[in-house]
C-alpha cells in the first residue's frame, strides 16, 4: 500500500513551543524562555549568577526569523528553516524543553 508523504509546511504545530536564542551559540525550544534556561542550566551544570551571565541576552526568535534562519540538516548540506526543524521535532515527539541548534 502506498502511503503519501505529508508536507511538514502544512502541519499545524502540536503545542505552544517556541525557539529561544539563549546566547551567541545555542538555541533551545520549549514552552517558555525560563523552561529552556532551566533545562540548559541543568545540562551545563550551572546555576545562579553563572547561569544568568550565560543567558543575559536570551530572547525568543521572532516569527520572521523562524523562516529566515536555517540549519544544515545532514552531511550533504541540506538546509532546513528553523520553522521546518521545529515542526519536525514536534512530529518526532521530542519532549520539550530541548536543545534546538548550536553554532561554533
Amino acid at each position: 500500500m502506498n502511503v503519501p508523504a505529508f508536507n511538514l509546511e502544512l502541519l499545524a504545530p502540536t503545542s505552544c513551543v517556541a525557539v529561544y536564542r539563549l546566547n551567541d551559540h545555542e538555541w533551545w525550544a520549549g514552552a517558555s524562555l525560563q523552561a529552556c534556561i532551566d533545562a540548559a542550566g541543568l545540562l551545563w551544570g550551572m546555576t545562579g549568577e553563572e547561569l544568568a551571565e550565560q543567558v543575559e541576552s536570551a530572547s525568543e526568535i521572532n516569527d520572521a526569523d523562524l523562516d529566515s534562519l536555517f540549519l544544515l540538516s545532514d552531511e550533504h548540506g541540506t538546509r532546513q528553516s528553523f520553522r521546518q526543524a521545529l515542526r519536525q521535532m514536534q512530529v518526532e515527539g521530542v519532549k520539550f524543553p530541548a536543545f534546538f541548534a548550536g553554532a561554533e
